[in-house]
């Protein structure tokens, strides 16, 4: 056990000597319904598609197959966002693997007028099994815009982040992230530090994380082109804390808020699911600015569990 906590602290030792900036804004528009319910926290226990953008570890958390269809609409500016996200840990217990596909698209005077591509991949090892559980991943963000240039160029993203989840009985969750460990296209993201832990006790579930920023862009504004990009020098830490209320087996409530230092950004957010017989889900999600509730998410999810419907659930 202390051999594994030494690991762990080790490798949030060396992410903190990164420069740290946080997740793309690319990459958080992408985000599925749960996430958004908690106020984009769960970089501890987030499973299936939620994992390819929180922390690929948790792609092998729980053993599921799922596929899922994502609409997210944003009202100020109007985005709209249409995904679709597969998972699996049923087929490889020892290999879980996730991939999904979205398209994005922005208010006509941003530079996703007309639209962009998305793609994410991930995959995660169990490296110890048993009542205190191991898990490392790694994923990828490729992110292309259709039209609109910067710099007299189209805007690209391919990054990726590289995660860890420690889990002792199933109680405890523990979550370490690496984001933008490898970025080739767009050098503005620098490695940034995740920070996750979630206690589970009953029905009820608790989460908190962290993230670190360092030489921070305003990604809010500049990421749809609706302003300049002038960068803020400054360190600043955004958090995110969220519970879940397991009200039966079939129907859960989250709750979450979030607060970016550097953009003096605070959210709340709120989201519900529905467990369906059969192996169908179905899951609503709002969150918004405090200082601006036009300045809001709604998003909306369809999960399939395929492997349910041949074990006659």
């Amino acid at each position: 056990m202390r051999t594994i906590l030494t690991i762990c602290l080790a490798a949030l030792l060396s992410t903190v000597a990164f420069d740290a900036v946080a997740q793309p804004r690319e990459v958080q528009w992408q985000f599925p319904t749960r996430t958004r319910g908690l106020g984009g926290a769960g970089r501890s226990f987030a499973t299936a598609s939620n994992a390819l953008f929180l922390n690929p570890a948790g792609l092998a958390l729980a053993t599921q197959y799922t596929i899922e269809g994502v609409y997210s609409v944003g009202f100020d500016p109007v985005t709209h966002s249409v995904g679709t996200n597969w998972t699996d840990s049923y087929m490889n217990p020892w290999l879980a693997a996730g991939l999904g596909y979205s398209y994005l698209e922005g208010p006509k005077d941003s530079t996703l007028s007309k639209g962009a591509h998305a793609l994410n991949g991930g995959f995660a090892v169990p490296i110890i099994k048993g009542e205190t559980r191991l898990i490392l991943g790694a994923n990828v963000h490729w992110f292309r815009e259709l039209a609109g240039k910067r710099n007299g160029k189209k805007r690209d993203l391919f990054t990726s982040d590289l995660g860890m989840i420690l889990s002792i009985k199933d109680m405890f969750r523990l979550g370490v992230v690496g984001y933008n460990v490898l970025s080739l296209v767009d050098s503005k993201y620098k490695p940034s530090l995740g920070v996750g832990a979630s206690f589970w006790w009953r029905r009820l579930v608790f989460a908190f994380d962290v993230v670190a920023d360092w030489d921070h862009f305003d990604q809010d504004k500049a990421g749809l082109g609706l302003s300049g990009t002038d960068k803020v020098s400054a360190f600043g830490m955004t958090y995110a804390g969220g519970i879940i209320v397991a009200a039966s087996k079939m129907f859960m409530i989250r709750a979450g808020a979030s607060h970016d230092q550097l953009n003096v950004r605070t959210e709340v957010s709120m989201g519900l699911s529905f467990m369906f017989p059969k192996g169908f889900g179905l899951e609503a999600a709002y969150h918004a600015n405090v200082r601006d509730f036009e300045d809001s998410f709604l998003s909306i999810g369809l999960q399939l569990y395929p492997m349910s419907w041949f074990a006659g659930n």
